[in-house]
């Protein structure tokens, strides 16, 4: 062990020790020349110990000159591999080093760079941002942090970088090199105007949505105030798009909204805006000629333009637009005011008719408040005991007997009063509470009936309004059935009103409900027969028992041709398709007198009697009753129930 020991530090030291014995001869040699005395220490150790050092120190001096090239070219490699963006550039602005992934950012050779001028690389803007601003104050602070540059890459690209860099100098204070670290934002700053797009920008149409609308309109308003000017919003919704989506599919439906919104950019200059902020709803901002004139004048035009066909593969569709207008200052001084104020513009025009425009008023403030408290105190309604039925009879034209009775819900409201159905009635089909108001009105009418058939009243026959929402209720024939067991009526004395809509909304769906309550007994009748989306073929294929022909068409038969010419119509097709007829508003002799001229129908209005509350129709119905047996020879009740379903 050791010997090996030995060796191996013989071996291993081997250049000094031979170093220090050649030392030795050295010394031995000299003596001899110079006739020197001679020691053991002068000859041997002390030449020997000196090699040993010399040595050393010549072995130290070339290890750490190997040493320093070694790290060099380790930093070089370093700097080049390094996965980050670098340059050298001299006092020139010429480039002396550059590592791998700056040219591969770039897409340049190694000998296209180094040598050139880093201008070369830069747009024009930042070669003059350099030349004139960044470069002076470098060489005068010897660094410089996050400055935003764009680089131009090989293929012609341009990248946003932000640049850092640090100066070093000679040790006589002369400018030696600069390194410098690049940034690459390109990727970055293309993943903000992304998000910002979907935070602020409508994907389908491209116009600011919702968000960057509040946005823009809020600067505007500030504009306005500062300026002293107004500010203008027209809110647009396009009429029956919901149909259009429903019937041909959401991608036309999307095709329909680009389409619209293209025409819109047509119609605005670069100073208003449009946005997106719902399905089919759009919004213009004009903060320019804002008078009312130029308003109306705009509005005429996108009106006109909005109702031209549009082609959707290869087909023609037709649409219509509602418009509200509100004008600031006077509309509203923010933006959520100004807003609702336009939207409640818009939706009076959807109440008159669509496709016209309004402006803003006070009183439609004041009529949405009225609206929203009624749909708030119409939740607690049915829990209060606060509706109440009321009941209208109808006559058969040829008897004059009461064959039966309409009924229609009031609403004892604690701070209006008794409201009539056209307060409250519209706002709980929209606001889907009419659904519960309508099963109330089903039970409570189902239980008077009953009861009216204790009394004797056999024979008297029940009529209820269904609203479009509550005949869509998944529940609706199970909540149906629930009421008959629970109050024991017989479903042939109680008759079904419903709207030309309904029968429109859901073909397949309408025909499978319509044939279940018809399996169970119900008399169906189609209510304001001709003022909804008449068809012969639903009346063909649909269980229909009778029409009613609405007040609108009854009012001034007397003296309005059209009119009478519409009643006739009707009555030719009740009568071809063996269907029974309810006239109603029927005010006067001659009112009467017309229609018994011509059909042999149910009567309804005012000349007869007007809608009464539980107590007075029934005396009405008593005395009616009374009257009817002196005069009239007694009727069984099923002739009467065939007589009313009939007629």
């Amino acid at each position: 062990m050791p010997f090996y020991f030995l060796r191996n530090q013989l071996q291993r030291n081997r250049q000094t020790l031979l170093f220090g014995l050649g030392f030795v001869v050295l010394s031995m040699v000299s003596r001899r020349l110079f006739d020197l005395p001679t020691t053991p220490w002068t000859v041997h150790i002390f030449p020997l110990f000196l090699g040993i050092l010399t040595s050393i120190g010549i072995n130290r001096r070339s290890q750490k000159r190997r040493l320093r090239v070694l790290d060099d070219n380790h930093f070089l490699r370093l700097y080049h591999s390094a996965p980050i963006m670098l340059h050298s550039m001299d006092g020139d602005g010429k480039i002396l080093h550059v590592s791998d992934h700056w040219l591969k950012v770039l897409g340049y050779e190694r000998h296209e760079v180094l040598g050139h001028n880093l201008g070369q690389f830069l747009t024009a803007e930042s070669r003059q941002l350099a030349h004139e601003e960044i470069h002076p104050k470098f060489f005068i602070t010897g660094a410089i942090k996050d400055v935003p540059f764009q680089m131009v890459s090989k293929k012609g690209d341009t990248h946003d970088v932000l640049l850092s860099a640090t100066a070093h100098y000679k040790p006589n204070g002369a400018f030696l090199c600069s390194q410098t670290v690049i940034n690459d934002v390109t990727e970055k700053q293309r993943d903000e105007v992304r998000i910002r797009q979907l935070a602020y920008e409508d994907a389908l149409t491209q116009l600011p949505n919702r968000v960057g609308l509040e946005i823009i309109l809020r600067r505007a308003l500030a504009s306005s105030q500062k300026n002293n000017t107004q500010l203008a919003v027209m809110s647009l919704d396009l009429d029956h798009f919901k149909q259009i989506n429903d019937t041909l599919g959401s991608k036309v439906g999307n095709l329909v909204i680009e389409q619209v919104a293209n025409r819109l950019k047509e119609h605005v200059n670069a100073q208003q805006v449009i946005a997106r902020t719902g399905g089919d709803e759009f919004i213009i901002v004009i903060p320019d000629k804002t008078s009312a004139a130029t308003l109306r004048l705009n509005a005429d035009i996108l009106l006109k333009r909005l109702s031209e066909p549009l082609s959707i593969h290869h087909q023609e569709l037709f649409t219509s637009v509602s418009i509200g207008i509100a004008i600031a200052p006077q509309a509203g001084t923010d933006v959520d005011t100004l807003l609702s104020n336009a939207n409640q513009a818009m939706y009076q025009v959807k109440r008159n008719g669509r496709n016209s425009y309004a402006f803003f008023t006070r009183q439609m403030s004041e009529l949405a408040l009225r609206k929203l408290q009624i749909e708030t105190d119409l939740r607690r309604a049915v829990d209060n005991n606060e509706l109440e039925l009321f009941y209208q009879p109808q006559v058969c034209g040829k008897t004059q007997l009461v064959t039966g009775v309409e009924a229609l819900v009031r609403w004892h409201h604690p701070n209006f009063g008794l409201l009539s159905p056209v307060h409250f009635i519209p706002i709980a089909e929209e606001s889907g509470q009419i659904i519960q108001v309508g099963y109330w009105v089903f039970r409570q009418a189902c239980q008077q009936a009953q009861a009216w058939k204790r009394q004797g009243w056999n024979d008297l026959r029940m009529a209820i309004n269904i609203s479009p929402r509550q005949f869509q209720d998944i529940h609706f024939i199970n909540k149906v059935d629930n009421i008959i067991e629970e109050t024991g009526i017989d479903p042939h004395r109680v008759e079904l009103e419903i709207t030309e809509n309904i029968l429109m909304d859901s073909n397949q769906f309408s025909l499978s409900t319509l044939t279940d309550l018809k399996t169970r007994g119900f008399t169906i009748a189609i209510d304001d027969f001709g003022t909804g989306y008449s068809s012969l073929m639903y009346l063909k294929n649909f269980p229909i028992d009778r029409l009613k022909i609405p007040r609108e068409f009854i009012q001034d038969i007397e003296e309005n041709p059209d009119n009478c010419c519409v009643v006739e119509a009707v009555i030719a097709l009740a009568h071809s398709l063996s269907l029974g007829l309810v006239a109603e508003g029927i005010e006067t002799e001659k009112q009467r007198d017309f229609l018994l001229k011509r059909c042999h129908c149910s009567i309804q209005g005012y000349y007869f009697a007007s809608p009464m509350t539980l107590p007075a129709v029934s005396h009405y119905i008593a005395a009616n009753r009374a009257d009817d047996l002196q005069d009239t020879p007694e009727l069984s009740d099923n002739a009467l129930s065939t007589a009313a379903v009939s007629s």
